[in-house]
């Protein structure tokens, strides 16, 4: 992949910022403070997830809301691609060619298009960037914290996962299941009956049950018969029954036949005194009608006027509601007129005054011209007297901050001296030769004992063969155990070996115990040669600082002196000077401010043309009112005229409303006679109705009585033939079967339910058995998969270690040959992954097999750069990689070693970016951003 070009908007220092990325080197290039590394962190946030040095809105330039971070680059797949990246907001991707269309997935997509394995943070952080002063850092960290950093750029983590999650949960889930089948299986067993005990039971249950059927159906019978006859006597009883209830509903019938009759006599008898009472009030009835007739008709007449009358008092209303309007607008037009004649009173004053204000702010406007004028020739002056005091008071700060860390680096100077000459007291070449002396005796011994571990093999597999005395080459006696002890001899030979390793291994606990403290002199070796480097570098950093601070001093004399001419040429004694003038003039400018009288005018302007409008609009109504009050005046006449002429219809109502109430008064005294016709009369009409009700009822007295004698006849003939039949000793006899017959069901079904009870027992029976089988078979299952699971968890667990030892080899081999190309020198790099020992980095020559944390810091910028390539070539197919002040901490020597290495390192990168303070890559880089 490559990077084209980076957008910043807002970013940390950067307000507004644009560099373009050529293919190969690219060198960035400028002092510290610049933004260098944060252009890099804005590549890592947007495009691989890393994360920001503190929070967002700590990345957010001062003072603004928001910021953008936009990234074009050219993926693997060779087609442009821009990422952008908003803080506050979300990350977009899309295509070049095509920017509507932003593309799903982003995390995955640009690891694709990024030619990245793995976890796409972890494998930038600590393979593609070596950021500043902290790409070594992963390298020092602790043995846990490597392993897990390592762990995701080798992507190997999954196994220690699997390991410590879903199997681990699988082999627990197995465990727990197979404690449950094993239990459910005792649980089942313990409450299981006998089952051959259990059919036992029910054979002699099903025997009974026989007998018992048997003895049921012979009292069945016997019952059948007796209840044949009782039944026969019910049915007979049911009909006398059912003959005296017939016999009682007649004699009823005539009872209420005797009840109606009396009734109608009755009825009949008022019937005639009705059509008197009726005969009697005839007369009135019929001047009632009469007079109602008229009084509808004179109502008729009367509703006709109420429209009339209702019409008149809505004309009066209107009348009154016309008056007050015409008043009401007389009074406005009063208090309108007032009203204008305040308001001409009011625009003269105001127009005197606008006058007055137009000549006040012409006279400050001609003053404020003369004093600015004076101030324009002031300022300058100010301004390069305040550019002399701040140059010369920083250049006195710069001074003194820098006689403190001049200080500070010759005390720093004095204390590593001193630990350098503690360490040359302790004579620490003698002590180091003396150890190889020792590790030279150490491997002879180790020689000897291997040798004579070997002799004993040989000595045991010929006991072996020749324990016959038969050579196994020649097949015949061997000549030189002849006369000899077989068993004796190769023992006696076992014992020497024995006591010559033991005595060999004595002696190599010895010279283990010399040189237990051989590391502690070697790492005090390295602290000497790092402190011998450090006090040159440290001599002749103070040597260049004193320099500049001369000549820092120089330059703070040169500018004090060029300060006091320019106040002698300016004719300036100080800065108050210059400064009361200034202020004096802008008291002056300020009171002189004619802005107050400018907006005061205006106000007055506008107030005094809202009064003119306010008039006009005044005399517009008052001409729109007297138009009103003429419309009204029109309306009252008319209401007037109207008025007059509904006067004689008002007075025929009022002779009608006369009429109304004298009719409806005779109509009252009417009223009584009038109903008792009307109730009377009804009632006289019902007298022929009622006598040929009074014929029916005897018609039918005559037909029920024959009915009754009919009934009578056949109750005597039913109770004459059921005296023959004995009912009582019937029924005692079917109580006894019926108890006998309970209590042989009773019996029964205790049997019954006993049969049941015991064929559910065993189908229960039948049941557990086969549940336990089942689980017999999932419990094998179950501990099948129990042992799969540990197994394949066991393998699991070293297969994260040993894909990362093959991969680690590769990768010693390459950062190997990068070290030696930087450094020139011939160590070799290791880096190795042992339980104890979690991605320790050693470099091993000369002087035997240092830690990372041994070496120099050179030496760890080195070893670092060399292992980062490495696994930039072997874990990503971006070719790209970056930088970040890969010199830190080496000299001058090493910085122009790195420089010429550093292009072999990168030549198969297709874009690398270095970003660095000094110039030391200038001439191997393909393109120089500075900044």
């Amino acid at each position: 992949m490559k990077i084209n070009r980076i957008y910043l908007e807002n970013y940390r220092i950067h307000e507004k910022l644009e560099v373009e990325f050529d293919k190969g080197i690219n060198l960035l290039l400028g002092e510290n403070g610049k933004g260098k590394s944060s252009i890099l962190e804005a590549i890592g946030y947007a495009l691989f997830g890393s994360d920001l040095r503190g929070t967002q809105k700590d990345a957010i330039q001062y003072g603004k809301k928001s910021a953008k971070i936009q990234v074009e680059f050219t993926g693997v797949d060779g087609e442009e691609y821009i990422v952008t990246r908003k803080l506050p907001g979300t990350t977009s991707i899309y295509r070049k060619s095509n920017p509507e269309l932003e593309l799903q997935g982003k995390e995955d997509r640009i690891r694709e298009l990024c030619g990245i394995k793995g976890d796409i943070k972890d494998v930038y952080d600590n393979v593609i960037v070596a950021k500043q002063n902290e790409f070594i850092s992963s390298f020092k960290a602790t043995a846990k914290d490597r392993e897990k950093t390592f762990d995701k750029v080798f992507n190997t983590e999954i196994y220690r996962e699997i390991y410590d999650g879903y199997s681990k949960d699988v082999e627990g889930k197995y465990k727990n299941e197979i404690a449950i089948e094993e239990n459910s299986i005792k649980s089942i067993s313990d409450i299981m009956e006998d089952s051959q005990e259990v059919k036992e039971k029910l054979e002699l249950e099903e025997e009974r049950e026989k007998e018992f059927e048997k003895y049921l159906n012979n009292l069945s019978a016997e019952l059948k018969e007796i209840k044949e006859k009782l039944n026969q006597i019910s049915d007979t009883e049911l009909k006398i029954e059912k003959i005296n209830g017939e016999i009682r509903k007649s004699e009823e019938v005539l009872n209420s036949i005797a009840l109606q009759e009396e009734k109608l006599k009755k009825q009949i008898e008022e019937t005639i005194l009705a059509k008197e009472i009726a005969d009697k009030n005839i007369e009135k009835h019929n001047e009632y009608i009469k007079t109602s007739e008229i009084l509808e008709s004179v109502k008729k007449e009367k509703k006709e006027l109420d429209q009339i009358r209702e019409k008149q008092n809505n004309l009066e209303k209107d009348l009154i509601s016309l008056e007050k309007l015409e008043s009401d607008c007389k009074n406005q037009i009063d208090l309108w007129k007032n009203s204008i004649e305040n308001l001409k009173v009011s625009c003269r004053e105001k127009k005197d005054r606008v006058d007055f204000l137009q000549g006040e702010i012409e006279k400050k406007e001609k003053n404020l011209q003369v004093y600015k004028v004076e101030l324009e020739k002031n300022i300058p002056l100010l301004e390069e007297l305040e550019r002399f005091e701040s140059d010369i008071e920083n250049g006195e700060k710069k001074l003194n901050t820098f006689i403190v860390k001049l200080q500070e680096k010759e005390s720093d100077l004095e204390i590593k001296k001193g630990q350098r000459d503690n360490l040359i007291k302790e004579r620490l070449e003698e002590k180091i030769e003396e150890f190889k002396s020792i590790e030279n005796d150490k491997k002879k011994i180790e020689g000897e004992i291997e040798k004579n571990i070997t002799l004993g093999i040989a000595n045991k597999e010929a006991h072996e063969k020749l324990k016959s005395s038969i050579c196994p080459f020649l097949n015949e006696n061997c000549k030189n155990l002849s006369g000899k002890d077989i068993n004796n001899f190769f023992l006696e030979r076992r014992k020497r070996y024995v006591e010559i390793i033991t005595d060999k291994k004595h002696q190599l606990e010895e010279l283990e115990v010399k040189l237990k403290d051989k590391e502690k002199i070697v790492e005090m070796k390295t602290i000497l040669n790092r402190l011998n480097h450090e006090i040159e570098l440290k001599i002749s950093e103070i040597e260049v600082d004193q320099a500049k601070f001369q000549r820092g001093e120089e330059k703070l004399k040169n500018k004090k002196l060029e300060y006091e001419n320019w106040k002698l040429i300016n004719n300036i004694k100080n800065r108050e000077e210059i400064l009361a003038k200034n202020t004096q003039l802008e008291t002056k400018i300020e009171n002189e401010n004619s802005e107050k009288d400018i907006i005061e005018r205006d106000k007055i302007k506008n107030i005094l043309n809202e009064d003119i409008e306010r008039g006009k609009e005044l005399k517009e109504k008052i001409e729109e009112k007297l138009l009103e009050i003429k419309e009204l005046s029109l309306k009252e006449k008319e209401i007037r005229n109207s008025i007059e002429e509904n006067k004689p219809a008002l007075v025929k109502y009022q002779e009608l409303s006369e009429e109304v109430e004298k009719y409806e008064t005779l109509l009252n005294s009417l009223k009584e006679s009038n109903e008792l016709y009307l109730e009377n009369y009804k009632k006289a009409l019902e007298k022929e109705s009622l006598e040929v009700e009074k014929e029916r009822l005897k018609e039918k007295e005559s037909q029920e009585e024959k009915v009754l004698e009919t009934l009578r006849e056949n109750l005597l003939k039913l109770e004459n033939s059921i005296i023959s039949l004995n009912k009582g000793e019937l029924e005692k006899i079917q109580v006894e079967k019926d108890e006998k017959v309970a209590e042989i069901r009773e019996k029964l079904g205790g049997i019954n339910g006993e049969i049941k009870n015991l064929n559910d027992k065993l189908a229960k029976i039948k049941e557990h058995e086969n549940i336990i089988k089942d689980k017999k078979k999932n419990l094998e299952r179950l501990k099948m998969k129990l042992e799969l699971t540990k197994a394949f968890r066991e393998r699991i667990k070293s297969m994260g270690k040993e894909v990362s030892k093959n991969m680690l080899k590769e990768i010693e081999i390459l950062a190997t040959e990068n070290f030696r190309k930087i450094t020139g020198r011939g160590e070799k790099v290791i880096w190795s992954n042992e339980d104890k020992d979690k991605y320790s980095v050693y470099l091993s020559g000369d002087r035997g097999e240092l830690r990372f944390e041994q070496l120099s810091g050179g030496e760890q910028v080195a070893v670092a750069i060399s292992i980062r390539g490495a696994m930039s070539e072997l874990f990503t197919e971006s070719r790209f990689s970056i930088f970040d002040e890969p010199t830190n901490n080496l000299d001058s020597e090493r910085r122009k070693s790195l420089a010429d290495s550093i292009g072999e390192i990168l030549k198969n990168l297709e874009q690398s970016i270095i970003v660095t303070h000094d110039d030391t890559f200038r001439e191997m880089a393909q393109k120089v951003i500075e900044l």
